[in-house]
């Protein structure tokens, strides 16, 4: 069967007989009018049309993913639309190339049609795209990605010498199953890990890659050992040499063994991703999953909190500032932990939050969910507030009281300032007269007080958000570090504000990679009190004003870039 395409440049194929000469590629000046336009192509379609498309169809996930994930997310788009248009492409050619259906032992092994080698040279253009990505962005897909697309290039190349261009075709095959591959790797990313999308779509992969790679893929391998050994035991008949045709069947070997690999690897990855709780706690974590609002121990409630107005009045960014500040401390213990007494002195005022157990069975994550339920009933309280008033209240279990949470004034010697952004010392209202005024830059980088090795670098997107909603998305955000230990990896944070209008996203670059939740604590902690409060922890009192506004967020650990997420 001819090649449908439109015939190449003469000029192009006398440029390119030179090269073809010489590494002995005799069909290859047919088809670089193929492969150097499907290269052009998927750039573009990286560059261009996914950057537009993500965009629209996942407007509160894409713009704010970290670099490294928005590249790799890049190539999954260029990846599934490579995959759609070469399987039936090769579909087409299979069923519709009668020359080549009628092949015997030796054209199957140099056998050579138009039709054939169309789709080995989009195929061939594709790996070319996909070892160039991986060269320029090697610290985004590593080194074993590299040697991937280099092996897969010199592979398809050598169907233009020709050698075995017949099962080449049977092997692209294989990406089949990469669409329902990228679509589980998008799912992840937009939040709908477990989801019945994902699970539907997690049959159709393993189902896919089974089909097309284990079953397919060794039938095509088992007949291609086959027409080889006898193209090397009959004189004359093998168009390669011995050395290379033996390393050919090595890489194909090495890759049939991965395939198995990779398939008992995507039933783990599957299966984790629906697994059933097995302790009690199970319908709380499934309710963590869905990313509402967070459910408090078993048993637990918080009473109707005592308010004070006439005793005394906090500044409501104080007040804020201490309370997520507390619950990011409280959550660094491990959450089924034993609490005991905690104190924090709230700054600039000198006042002080003191909250922890009456008795026994108060743990670290009740004590979490206590002040994120405090957070919750002052947003209802005072939705635009100036100013907050002094609380108590306790933590109940059943019907015993287990623990308790008390805001109290700060001591007599400092007064409260009337008019003023806080209560402050003569010499703090000096500090903040000489550093008022400053406004924080759109972007910037900011370095963890609590670890200096970890750098936030922001950026303010300039869409006005409501303050209730960003200050208890943030103490949403709490109640997950105090689910996990501080030093797990695999990082996922989706946490939304108490009416769910703004929503708070904190992700590793790549699963179990080097973003612990240790990590994501600390820097969450700085992006609340450094980045959108304007705190200073070297001047001790507010620097800046509050910038209630979406931004992205990128934490970098010893200059390697290991986590970020997105406030929108």
């Amino acid at each position: 069967m001819r090649d449908p395409f439109f015939s190449p440049p003469s000029s192009l194929v006398k440029a390119t007989e030179p090269v073809a000469r010489s590494l002995a590629l005799q069909t290859l000046p047919f088809h670089v009018h193929e492969i150097l336009p499907a290269f052009c192509f998927y750039e573009f379609v990286n560059r261009v049309v996914s950057p537009y498309v993500s965009a629209r169809l996942a407007p509160r996930t894409y713009p704010h993913l970290p670099r490294k994930t928005k590249i790799n997310w890049n190539v999954h788009f260029v990846s599934m639309v490579q995959s759609c248009f070469i399987n039936t492409l090769a579909l087409w050619v299979i069923f519709m190339d009668k020359e080549r259906n009628q092949m015997d032992w030796k054209e199957r092994v140099w056998g050579y049609t138009g039709a054939g080698g169309m789709v080995q040279g989009f195929a061939a253009g594709y790996f070319g795209w996909d070892l160039w990505a991986s060269i320029k962005d090697v610290d985004v897909h590593g080194w074993g990605a590299l040697f991937h697309a280099f092996s897969a290039l010199a592979v398809s190349t050598m169907g233009f010498r020709p050698f075995v261009n017949y099962y080449g075709l049977n092997f692209i095959l294989y990406e089949l199953s990469t669409p329902f591959l990228n679509i589980h790797w998008w799912l992840d990313k937009v939040g709908m890990t477990g989801s019945t999308t994902q699970l539907v779509n997690g049959i159709a992969l393993l189902t896919s890659f089974g089909g097309s790679r284990l079953v397919w893929g060794s039938y095509q391998n088992f007949k291609m050992y086959k027409d080889i050994w006898r193209a090397i035991q009959t004189p004359g008949e093998l168009p390669v040499p011995t050395w290379l045709a033996m390393g050919y069947l090595l890489s194909t070997t090495a890759l049939s063994f991965l395939n198995f690999y990779w398939f008992g690897k995507m039933i783990q990855a599957v299966a984790k991703r629906f697994e059933r709780p097995s302790d009690g706690d199970g319908e709380e974590k499934r309710k963590r999953a869905s990313l509402l609002v967070p459910e408090p121990p078993p048993g637990f409630r918080l009473d109707p909190i005592f308010w004070e107005p006439m005793t005394y009045q906090f500044n409501a960014r104080e007040i804020w500032l201490a309370l997520v500040s507390a619950a990011s401390l409280l959550a660094q213990h491990p959450g089924n932990q034993p609490a005991a007494i905690e104190r924090f002195v709230i700054p600039l005022s000198r006042a002080s939050l003191s909250l922890g157990p009456r008795g026994q069975g108060t743990t670290y994550k009740a004590l979490v969910w206590t002040i994120w339920d405090i957070g919750r009933q002052i947003v209802l309280r005072y939705p635009f507030p100036i100013r907050v008033a002094l609380f108590d209240g306790s933590i109940r279990s059943n019907a015993a009281t287990v623990g308790y949470i008390v805001a109290r004034p700060p001591p007599r010697t400092v007064a409260p300032s009337k008019g003023s952004s806080g209560n402050l010392t003569a010499s703090s209202r000096r500090r903040v007269a000489l550093v008022s005024p400053l406004v924080r830059a759109d972007q910037g980088s900011i370095p963890c007080a609590d670890d200096p090795d970890l750098v936030i670098h922001y950026r303010f997107t300039r869409k006005a958000l409501y303050s209730g909603e960003v200050f208890t998305a943030f103490l949403t955000a709490q109640t997950y570090f105090s689910e996990h230990d501080s030093h797990q990896r695999g990082v996922v944070i989706n946490a939304f504000g108490l009416n769910h209008a703004v929503q708070l996203t904190v992700q590793d670059v790549e699963p179990e990679g080097g973003l612990t939740w240790g990590l994501a604590r600390i820097g969450l902690r700085t992006v609340w009190r450094e980045v959108i409060m304007g705190y200073s922890i070297d001047a001790r009192t507010f620097i800046a004003p509050l910038r209630w506004e979406s931004l992205t967020f990128t934490f970098k650990y010893r200059n390697v870039e290991v986590g970020g997420g997105s406030l929108s």
